[in-house]
């Protein structure tokens, strides 16, 4: 993936399987960003990407998001004139009366504060609130994979773990395959099955959470252990 001249990832090769939770932690700058609006067509990009055996690495970024993967944003690019629920219809906005309903009453129980705020304009919420919103958008749409960039950053510990929680039964209940990238290592590990490791661009290291954890190596680089 690149930037004009500049190639912020290379060499770079993952997978997520059917129901997967899989991670990618690096450091800041390592190009974990880059990877993901590389996959989603907001970055120039060579090699192949496919989704469900299909070739997307030509398909523009609307196109990416109809074939049914969904990106959560890192910074939640929310509209800050929007209630809740306006953000929530954009994101079902394809779906029909029944199906929309029955979205807004399953992300309302993933979130039961959203529901509480559904009438309150987005750029009023806290940060935790308007990252379960960013969530929520993307969940009306019924995504077949998910992308998230940093869904930790900037939260308070309790509010990251509303989030990961979430995401963690949205693991286990509906199987939504997810891709993870995060700087805090520790809560991507906790969350998902396997993990790749980037750095200036390259992935260097992958395996199993559980490994990647007990690992002096990453304890060290990633998880603030000697």
């Amino acid at each position: 993936m690149s930037y004009g001249s500049l190639r912020a990832v290379h060499g770079a090769s993952l997978t997520v399987g059917a129901g997967e939770a899989v991670a990618v932690i690096g450091s800041n700058g390592a190009g974990k960003t880059s990877l993901l609006r590389g996959v989603m067509g907001l970055a120039s990009r060579a090699g192949r990407v496919a989704f469900n055996g299909r070739s997307i690495a030509g398909l523009r970024t609307h196109e990416i998001r109809r074939a049914g993967i969904g990106y959560v944003p890192e910074g939640r690019e929310l509209f800050p004139g929007l209630s809740v629920r306006e953000e929530m219809l954009l994101g079902g906005r394809l779906l029909g009366r029944a199906e929309r309903d029955r979205k807004f009453a399953e992300v309302f129980a993933l979130f039961p504060r959203l529901r509480e705020r559904q009438g309150q304009i987005t750029r009023t919420l806290s940060g935790g609130e308007q990252q379960m919103v960013a969530i929520a958008r993307v969940l009306m749409g019924n995504p077949a994979l998910l992308l998230m960039d940093e869904p930790s950053l900037g939260l308070a510990p309790v509010i990251q773990d509303a989030v990961y929680a979430a995401l963690d039964t949205l693991r286990r209940s509906a199987g939504i395959p997810m891709l993870l990238v995060e700087q805090n290592a520790y809560r991507a590990l906790g969350l998902c099955s396997r993990a790749y490791v980037l750095e200036l661009g390259a992935i260097t290291r992958e395996g199993e959470s559980r490994a990647l954890l007990d690992d002096p190596a990453i304890q060290s680089a990633y998880l603030g252990q000697a």
